[in-house]
This record gives structure tokens, C-alpha cells and sequence, in this order.
């Protein structure tokens, strides 16, 4: 079992609400990522797993029962294990997977009808963000922002890189300053572009979309009243309290494509802070650290005349002799071995396998 770091929340607001995004499989950390046991549940960044640092970060902004986590079923025992210190109503388990517009348009009724006045900021179970100190800063201007304001925020990353598996913001007009952050509109979102075109973003100013946003959560709802009807048509399930049925009858979608795309009343931010959405083995040598030759090393190993490979191991003890720019990962029964420039495609690769081998559930 994990403890939760003892912090002191900063409370900066007291009708702030955090919700952690933790479903999915993160099927491109397999083998050991699995339905089972997905990548936010495994310690990839740190030591600790990756929804643990998450919660222990929304810890710093609010009180554990102003934190909601949002998962499927399959994860509830895993996930309340892992972060015993929270109440029982921080959990809310999805009764099917229909994507992070109906996971929030959820999680914002829910808040809403506890108070009204509730702000929302949400995070994914899986992202990186450091320093810390920036991020709460920054969300502090956002929230006061909000005081003022019914826009939908999203947070925007400078990017470092060329990047075809992040989605793509292009930054408007400014419209308010508060302390060091600068607001914009946002004139359009591009998903996951291709390489030629990630160049031609990057030129114009392009910013990579992290997947974290901060809106009232009545804004929110009215929001999705006005232009998603897809969801909207079906909220009176919620108002009954049927979040079965309600998540029966509406559409898998995702909050960009429901409600962000297209919406007029969209803003962002730049971070001021270092962040990465870690989505292959290979991308964990940006943020751990690695040997005198440039390897990435999990668990045990040793390493002759070995460099700029990505080692992993839950049990046992890797050898390697001559090796470079390898992905060597053990979990379980199942060990793979692929080359670092092989790491993103490992969809394919899972495509291909039988179910045994990929060890999901049944």
C-alpha cells in the first residue's frame, strides 16, 4: 500500500474541486501496463505510481474531499488501495467507458449540485509537471481568473520538440493579465497532426494542448447545453440520479472534440512549468534519469558496453552485452524486447498478439 505524502494543502480556493482523469490503458507501456494494472498505476516518473504523485499534487491545492478520481470499475479496488487516505466519495467509478466529455460532463453535475459555486480543475492521472511550485501558482491566477469570467481554460505547453502525438492550440488575441499570466483566446485545435504539419504549427506559434483545464462547472454544464447535444439531451438522467442510463444512451467523445472544438467561450494559458504526457518507453528518458551512457533503468540490471536503451524489470535481473537503443521490459511472464524507434507503435504490435500473451482480462 502507498501513503500519500503528508502535505498541507494551500486551499486557494474554497470552492475549488480537483478531477483526476485515470482510466485507459496505456496500451504503449505494455507489457507492463495492462487493463488490469494501466499505466497510472505503475511508477514510471518516480518511485511512486503515477496517479499517487497526481493526487499528492491536487493535495497541495485542496482538501481530500474536494478531489474526485474517475476510473472505470475495474480500477476502483486498485485505485482505493493505492490512496486509502481519501474518502470514499473522492471515487467515482464510470459505469461504462465513453471518454472524457462524459466522464467530466459527470463529475461537473455531481460538484454543481454539492455547490454551486464550484470551481473545476482538471488533471490527468499520468502527466508530469514540475516544478510544482509553478503549476499552483499558475492555477491560483486561473482561479482567481475565474472569479471574474465564464470561460473554459485550458493550460498550454511551449513546445520543445517536434511532436505528431500531441493535439495543437492555436493561441489568439490576449484578453486578461492576471499577475504573470496572460490570457488568450483560442482561435482553433488541431489533433495530432503529422509531421510536415507539426513543422508548419511550430513556425506560426502553435502550442501543445496538455490536457488540463479549470472552468466553473456550471459554465461547464451550460456549455455543454449549448452546443453538445449529443450529452445534453440525456442530463435529465443525472438529474434523476440514473448515471447508469445516462452513460448508456450518450456517445464515446472526447472533451476536445464535445465541447472545446466547438465552443466560442474557449481560453488558455502558457505553463510556466515543465510538463510531458510520458506515452512510450522511450519518451522515459526525458524524465528519468539515466547512466554515464545514457540508459534508463527500472528495476534490476547489469550492463556491459550498453547505451541509450530503456530497461525495466519488475522481478528479475536483466544482463545485456553489447546492446544500444533497445527497449528491454519485463512484467510478469511476458518480456519484450523492441528497438527505441519501434516504441509508439506498439498498438500494432498488441494487434497482432493473442490475448494470452497480452495478458488482459478476460
Amino acid at each position: 500500500m502507498v501513503q500519500l505524502k503528508s502535505v498541507t494543502a494551500l486551499d486557494i480556493h474554497k470552492h475549488l474541486y480537483v478531477t483526476i482523469l485515470a482510466g485507459g490503458v496505456g496500451s504503449r507501456f505494455w507489457p507492463a501496463s495492462t487493463r488490469a494494472k494501466p499505466k497510472q498505476l505503475l511508477p514510471l516518473a518516480t518511485s511512486e505510481p503515477m496517479v499517487v504523485d497526481t493526487v499528492n499534487r491536487a493535495l497541495k491545492l485542496v482538501s481530500p474531499e474536494r478531489i474526485r478520481i474517475l476510473a472505470g470499475e475495474h480500477l476502483h479496488e486498485s485505485l482505493q488501495n493505492l490512496l486509502p487516505d481519501l474518502p470514499s466519495e473522492s471515487f467515482k467509478i464510470e459505469p461504462q467507458v465513453r471518454g472524457t466529455a462524459a466522464a467530466l460532463t459527470w463529475a461537473a453535475w455531481e460538484i454543481y449540485n454539492l455547490d454551486p459555486e464550484a470551481l473545476m480543475l482538471s488533471l490527468h492521472a499520468d502527466h508530469i509537471i514540475e516544478p510544482e511550485e509553478n503549476f499552483l501558482n499558475l492555477v491560483g491566477d486561473i482561479v482567481t481568473l475565474l472569479e471574474t469570467t465564464d470561460l473554459l481554460f485550458t493550460i498550454a505547453v511551449n513546445p520543445d520538440r517536434e511532436e505528431t502525438g500531441y493535439g495543437y492550440i492555436e493561441p489568439g488575441k490576449s484578453l486578461a493579465i492576471r499577475g504573470k499570466t496572460e490570457a488568450f483566446e483560442v482561435n482553433s485545435f488541431k489533433e495530432k497532426p503529422g509531421l510536415e504539419r507539426v513543422k508548419e504549427y511550430l513556425k506560426k506559434g502553435y502550442l501543445w494542448n496538455s490536457g488540463i483545464f479549470a472552468w466553473k462547472a456550471k459554465s461547464f454544464i451550460d456549455e455543454i447545453n449549448s452546443i453538445t447535444p449529443e450529452i445534453s439531451k440525456f442530463l435529465f438522467y443525472l438529474d434523476e440520479n440514473r448515471p447508469i442510463d445516462f452513460f448508456e444512451h450518450i456517445p464515446v467523445m472526447t472533451v476536445d472534440e464535445g465541447i472545446l472544438e466547438r465552443s466560442s467561450r474557449i481560453a488558455t494559458v502558457s505553463a510556466n512549468f515543465r510538463w510531458d504526457d510520458i506515452g512510450t518507453w522511450s519518451s522515459l528518458t526525458r524524465v528519468r534519469p539515466k547512466d554515464e551512457n545514457g540508459n534508463v533503468l527500472i528495476g534490476k540490471s547489469e550492463l556491459l558496453d550498453t547505451k541509450n536503451s530503456v530497461i525495466y524489470s519488475e522481478d528479475v535481473t536483466f544482463i545485456t552485452y553489447g546492446i544500444e537503443d533497445l527497449i528491454l521490459i519485463q512484467a510478469g511472464d511476458v518480456v519484450l524486447a523492441t528497438h527505441k524507434s519501434l516504441a509508439a507503435d506498439l498498438k500494432i504490435l498488441l494487434d497482432k498478439l493473442s490475448d494470452p500473451v497480452i495478458g488482459e482480462d478476460p
